[in-house]
């Protein structure tokens, strides 16, 4: 044992009895000795829910009176000395021992703000390993010698600080919450589990809380599916935009070509119509300058004479004046000797004739954008039904893009797996006929519309149905029993096959139940009639 005033009392007395760790500010007791704060606390809830259970055993439906309208008590768990705790005030009504929490305090700078190793007795290193079972903290060579025992081997532990502790109820404040009531969804302890929460669903802590990780995990996952469906969603649109994009580069080229193409041969045809506006033009006003001239000439050669016969009349002389009228009429007759017309030769009119309106009708109707294609590629067909010769499969139709889609093509491969068409229409459903018993084959389809066919969906893995080691030697039959080997039941081993009857002395169209193994060569063996 630790001498009187030695350092080891000194360590013991900055310990609170009932936690067993260095005091965490400390509140005195009327016995003088002192207890931390919050096991103060949990100490008069457990002396509230004791009164409250009372002698008739536990009340689940009042809540602890902690700090309430009645004095209540605590014990010094040094010298069960009670301290009474007034109604109202709780344990903050309590003096706090500040020499005690100085003490407690300097001791910790001395360790340099260190835990102080939890073996009082005989250590004064610091704490350096921290147990959460032990919930205390110890120095390297203190926490070997307490955990070299086996039952403490397995005790959860690390360094001071990162360790987990164990939840203590505050009801039992000596029990730990090992427990979770799953009706009022809180963790209890084993004691709670027998008086308030008495009859509840419950769980072990640990245990439902690996559930509800193992849930979170599930969610986290689901969440991180939908996150790459998003993603991926995501991705597709921004390949579509680019798509887009693309597209809408080759339309707009397009369109600039082909009205480039337009603009030169209206531009071809205005400087075709100015040529001929400028040749006719031309033309008019040769004619127009020829018969200008021609005019003039004449008119001055009438001047002329217009002259020469005014200076006759004006003669004295009679005899020259009577025989200068028949020259001057002879003059008169002759006045326009080129026979030139007095009209102009040609009008100034030039009409154009350009039927404009047309012209804008049809390059309003010379193009439009459009948002067709071809239709989306099918999904995955459905195996409907597999019998041993035959399969029958359906598909859905996928999107048509704005076209509305005119047919399917189904295509079948086998062993070597080279694809062949074998139906084209625009059915949903098609039923192959004349296949290989327990054979694997693959199945793909595509759709078609004015645009263009789509891209084939993912083949579809199939199998037909095993089929019977040997068919029915008709040989052998009944001379009046007819087999029908299409009628076949798809997975089993039995095979009702239909036999037309004719003298034998069953009711006609009865079917015979007709049983055989595909591992062996027996033959078929008639087992029964099926009413």
């Amino acid at each position: 044992m630790a001498s009187q005033g030695g350092p080891d009392a000194r360590a013991e007395s900055m310990q609170c009895k009932l936690c067993c760790n260095p005091f965490e500010k400390p509140v005195l007791l009327d016995c003088g000795h002192s207890v931390c704060l919050r096991c103060a606390e949990m100490m008069l809830s457990y002396d509230v829910i004791r009164k409250d259970a009372g002698p008739s055993g536990p009340k689940p439906a009042s809540p602890p009176n902690v700090g309430g309208n009645r004095d209540s008590q605590i014990s010094c768990p040094t010298c069960s000395m009670p301290t009474a705790v007034p109604a109202g005030g709780g344990v903050s009504s309590l003096r706090l021992n500040r020499d005690l929490e100085e003490v407690v305090s300097q001791h910790r700078n001395g360790l340099g703000g260190k835990t102080q190793c939890a073996n009082f007795d005989s250590c004064a290193s610091a704490a350096t390993v921290e147990c959460a079972k032990c919930e205390s903290a110890f120095c390297t060579d203190c926490f070997a010698a307490v955990h070299a025992f086996p039952a403490f081997k397995k005790h959860e532990s690390g360094p001071v600080g990162s360790v987990r502790k164990a939840s203590m109820c505050p009801v039992h404040p000596t029990k730990e919450l090992e427990l979770y009531c799953l009706d009022d969804k809180q963790p209890v302890c084993n004691l709670c589990e027998r008086d308030r929460h008495k009859g509840h669903d419950t769980a072990v802590l640990s245990t439902h809380a690996e559930a509800c990780r193992a849930a979170i995990l599930k969610i986290a996952a689901e969440l991180q599916q939908r996150s790459g469906a998003m993603r991926s969603a995501a991705e597709a649109v921004n390949a579509m935009s680019a798509e887009l994009t693309k597209t809408y580069g080759t339309v707009e080229q397009q369109i600039n070509e082909s009205f480039e193409r337009v603009r030169a041969a209206l531009a071809a045809r205005q400087a075709a119509l100015l040529d001929d506006a400028i040749r006719i033009r031309g033309d008019k006003v040769a004619k127009l300058d020829a018969q200008r001239a021609a005019l003039e000439r004449v008119t001055t050669q009438l001047a002329t004479l217009a002259a020469t016969v005014s200076d006759t009349a004006r003669s004295t002389d009679a005899v020259a004046v009577i025989d200068a009228l028949a020259a001057a009429q002879a003059m008169l007759e002759r006045s326009n000797p080129e026979g030139l017309q007095l009209e102009p030769v040609t009008n100034a009119r030039l009409c154009l004739k350009l039927e404009v309106d047309e012209l804008i009708r049809t390059a309003a109707a010379i193009g439009s954008i459009i948002t067709k294609a071809m239709p989306g590629t099918p999904a995955l067909p459905k195996l409907k039904e597999a019998l041993f010769s035959r399969l029958q499969v359906e598909w859905t139709a996928p999107d048509d893009n704005g076209d509305a889609i005119t047919s399917y093509t189904l295509q079948l491969a086998s062993g070597d797996g080279s694809f062949s068409t074998i139906y084209s229409g625009n059915s949903l459903t098609f039923s192959i006929s004349g296949l290989t018993p327990c054979t694997s084959y693959q199945l793909r389809v595509c759709a078609q519309n004015s645009m263009g066919a789509s891209p084939f969906s993912d083949a579809l893995e199939c199998q037909t149905a095993a089929g019977p080691s040997s068919l029915w030697d008709a040989t052998n039959c009944h001379p009046h029993v007819a087999i029908d080997h299409n009628i076949v039941r798809n997975g089993s081993t039995d095979y009702a096959w239909k036999a037309v009857l004719g003298v034998m002395p069953c009711p006609a169209a009865t079917c015979f139940r007709i049983v055989a193994s595909p591992l062996t060569n027996n033959p078929l063996i008639m087992v029964g009639l099926v009413s």
